[in-house]
């Protein structure tokens, strides 16, 4: 029995070793062929793809043939087109609409563009101009906004009949400048709030002066400096109602005083004397 017992157990320890040892064929096989399969799969992938995407994007049925362009008045719709890298003809798909609202923001005369794909043709572009508050004399002429940022040069249609920014450099290249054309624009919308005088002419800007105007019907320079302008311009509309008519005698309003206006007279004429006298400067206070 003890004999019988062992042979047993040996038979056994055989069988679980020949078990332990058999190496899975058959498993290994199939990993291996879904794994080439889905190499060649992506392979052909990889080849096709760009070639099914090339020829669906240049299919006719994608072919941009219009273009719909909303709120320029300014801007010429071929110029804009233009700009805009818009041929006709393209594919939709080519007009990528990030990539023309980066180029169309680039010009200083929009302040917003969108751009919105109508599949299988069609392309809307919306644009929000710029409005012309003044023109920033520098070494052209240029309009600018309310809010004082600088658009593109004057055409030769372009009307003229907005205030002049005068004093800044010959362009607005440093910070000092940019700041300086926001404070003209701040003045200018005051002064239409306020009156001033019924209407700007110029603003002149100066580091160290500050700001003088220039009003439209009584062209006598008004000296409002910086800081305090709201009151500076409340005193100074009421100096400008008293010496209505008699603007001819005054050389200058000086409001850059915290409680009067200045008002400098012209020099008298000089009567012929037998002995010449210089004309000394008068004035006097508001």
């Amino acid at each position: 029995m003890r004999h019988l017992a062992r042979g047993r157990t040996a038979g056994a320890r055989r069988r679980r070793s020949r078990r332990t040892t058999n190496i899975p064929w058959r498993r290994i096989g199939l990993i291996g062929g879904l794994t080439v399969c889905t190499a060649g799969m992506v392979a052909t992938m990889r080849w096709a793809v760009p070639r099914v995407w090339t020829a669906t994007k240049s299919h006719a049925y994608f072919a941009l043939t219009e273009v719909t362009v909303r709120g320029n008045s300014r801007w010429g719709r071929e110029q804009l087109l233009q700009s805009a890298g818009l041929r006709p003809g393209m594919s939709i798909w080519d007009a990528n609409p990030s990539a023309i609202r980066l180029r169309l923001r680039l010009h200083a005369d929009l302040a917003d563009v969108r751009v919105r794909r109508d599949f299988p043709h069609r392309l809307v572009v919306s644009v929000r101009e710029r409005v012309p508050a003044a023109i920033a004399v520098l070494d052209d002429l240029y309009f600018v906004d309310r809010s004082g940022q600088l658009m593109n040069r004057l055409r030769e249609d372009d009307s003229r009949d907005l205030p002049l920014i005068t004093g800044l450099g010959i362009t607005p290249a440093n910070r000092e400048d940019v700041l300086m054309l926001r404070r003209a624009a701040r003045m200018i919308r005051l002064c239409q709030r306020e009156g001033c005088g019924a209407g700007l002419s110029e603003v002149n800007i100066d580091p160290r002066r500050g700001v003088t105007l220039i009003p439209l019907r009584q062209p006598v320079p008004i000296v409002v400096g910086w800081g305090n302008w709201r009151t500076k311009l409340a005193r100074t509309k009421r100096v400008l109602a008293a010496w209505e008519g008699q603007e001819s005698r005054v050389a200058l309003f000086d409001a850059t005083f915290s409680d009067q206006v200045v008002v400098r007279l012209r020099p008298s004429p000089i009567k012929t004397r037998t002995t010449p006298r210089s004309g000394a400067k008068s004035g006097m206070r508001a």
